[in-house]
C-alpha cells in the first residue's frame, strides 16, 4: 500500500512537473509569435492564439513523463544500442498521431482562411498530422535527448551516492575493527601493569584497577558510535593517562592545551589513545628520566 502510494505521488509530481515546464515554453513561444505578427501589422487576437497554444503545451506535458520511464527502462547504452535506437525512431509515428489525436480532443482545429475553429473531424485530424509532422518529430527527438541526460546525470547521482555510502560503510568497518584490536591490546598492557605492582606496591594496583573499571565504563559507551566529540575522546585519554601515572609516577608528565571551541568537533574513536600509549611504550617508559605528552588543539 505504501509502495503504491508513493508511486502514486511520484507519477503526479512527474506530470506536475511536466505541465509547469510545457505550459511555460507554450505561453514564451506565443509571446514571440505575437511579437512578430504584430511587426507585420497583422490583426491577431490573443483569444484565439493562446488556447491553441495552450493546447499544444498540454498535449506535449502528457506524452512527456511517458517518454521519460521509457527512457529510463530503455537507455541507449552500450547494450542492445542499435535494437533501441530503431525502436525510438519507429517512435516517431505513435508520437505524432497520440500527440495530434490528443490536440484534436482538447480543442478543435483552427483553419488560418476561414480564421475560426472548425468542427473535429478525420479530415481534419489527418491536415494537422500532415501540417505538423516534422515539429512534432524534432520535439519528440529533443525530448529523448532530454531523457537520456537525465538518465545519465540521474545514475552518476546514485552511483556517486553507492560509492559515497561504500567509502563510509568501508571506513566504518575499519574503524570498528581498530578498536576490536586497541581495547585487548591496552587492556593487556595495564593488566600487565597492575600484576607487577601488585607484590610492590598494592594500594598503586588497587587505584589502578579502580582506574581500568572507569576507563572500561567509558570504552563500552562509546561503543555504539563511530564518531564521538573530541572532548569525549579527551576524557577517555585522561582516564588513560590516570592509570598510566599511577605505573610510570613522576616520570610521566602529562599538558594538556585544548581549545573550547573545539571540543564539540566529532572525530574517530580511539583516534588519540594508540598515539598515546606509543608515545608512552616507545619514549617515556624506555627513558629513566620519563618524559612528557602534550596533547593541543
Amino acid at each position: 500500500m505504501e509502495n503504491s502510494r508513493n508511486r502514486g505521488r511520484q507519477i503526479a509530481l512527474a506530470y506536475a512537473v511536466s505541465v509547469a515546464v510545457w505550459v511555460s515554453i507554450a505561453l514564451l513561444l506565443e509571446w514571440q509569435y505575437l511579437v512578430l505578427v504584430r511587426m507585420q501589422r497583422v490583426q491577431v487576437s490573443l483569444a484565439d492564439t493562446l488556447p491553441m497554444a495552450l493546447a499544444r503545451g498540454f498535449g506535449f506535458a502528457l506524452l512527456t513523463p511517458p517518454i521519460f520511464y521509457i527512457v529510463g527502462r530503455y537507455t541507449v547504452g552500450k547494450r542492445h544500442s542499435a535494437r533501441r535506437v530503431i525502436g525510438y525512431l519507429a517512435g516517431t509515428i505513435p508520437f505524432v498521431i497520440v500527440f495530434s489525436c490528443i490536440r484534436v480532443l482538447l480543442l478543435p482545429p483552427w483553419d488560418d482562411v476561414l480564421r475560426r475553429y472548425v468542427p473535429r473531424s478525420w479530415a481534419s485530424l489527418v491536415g494537422l498530422v500532415r501540417t505538423g509532422f516534422a515539429d512534432l518529430i524534432v520535439i519528440y527527438f529533443a525530448i529523448v535527448v532530454a531523457a537520456h541526460a537525465y538518465e545519465y546525470f540521474e545514475r552518476a547521482r546514485e552511483e556517486e551516492l553507492e560509492r559515497s555510502e561504500l567509502q563510509q560503510a568501508l571506513a566504518a568497518s575499519e574503524l570498528q575493527a581498530l578498536r576490536i584490536q586497541l581495547h585487548p591490546h591496552f587492556l593487556f598492557n595495564t593488566l600487565h601493569g597492575i600484576s607487577t605492582l601488585i607484590d610492590s606496591d598494592p594500594k598503586v594496583a588497587k587505584a589502578m584497577i579502580v582506574r581500568l573499571s572507569s576507563l572500561l565504563r567509558a570504552a563500552l559507551k562509546q561503543a555504539s558510535s563511530d564518531l564521538a566529540p573530541l572532548q569525549e575522546e579527551i576524557e577517555f585519554i585522561q582516564a588513560y593517562l590516570d592509570i598510566e601515572k599511577l605505573r610510570l609516577g613522576k616520570r610521566l608528565v602529562v599538558r594538556f592545551a585544548i581549545d573550547p571551541a573545539t571540543s564539540q568537533m566529532l572525530v574517530p574513536q580511539l583516534i588519540l589513545q594508540p598515539l598515546v600509549e606509543n608515545a608512552i611504550v616507545h619514549g617515556v617508559s624506555c627513558n629513566r628520566e620519563g618524559g612528557w605528552i602534550e596533547i593541543a588543539t
